[in-house]
């Protein structure tokens, strides 16, 4: 008579523990993946709406405006002068000055497209 004894091998449990492994890991690499993603689509758009506010408010104030100071005809420059209201670049940033009052139209540009660039 033989004795069979119930269990597992040290083989069967080292090949059930490695498929385990794999299959975790894959899951873990997945997840992370779609939470990257996820970040990095949302930084996307968070961009492209403030950029959109900005150019509406810039096409806005030129619509209106009787003229336009600078840049001249054919010239270019990170300025615009219209009527009373000037926009300008400046380290990364959109402003509007309107007479003496300056506003930051979009102050974290250039930390948002770092971020993405980094993300990349």
């Amino acid at each position: 008579m033989k004795n069979y004894q119930k269990g597992f091998t040290l083989i069967e449990l080292l090949l059930y523990i490695a498929i385990a492994s794999i299959i975790v890991f894959t899951t873990a690499s997945l997840l992370r993946f779609t939470l990257e993603s996820r970040v990095k689509n949302q930084t996307i758009a968070e961009v492209e709406q403030e950029g959109i506010q900005v150019m509406q408010l810039i096409t806005q104030t030129i619509r209106n405006a009787t003229a336009i100071s600078s840049p001249t005809i054919g010239a270019s420059g990170a300025s615009l002068s219209v009527d009373t209201t000037v926009f300008d670049l400046s380290g990364g940033a959109i402003r509007s000055r309107r007479g003496h009052k300056l506003c930051n139209l979009l102050p974290k540009l250039s930390e948002m497209l770092l971020l993405l660039v980094l993300q990349l």
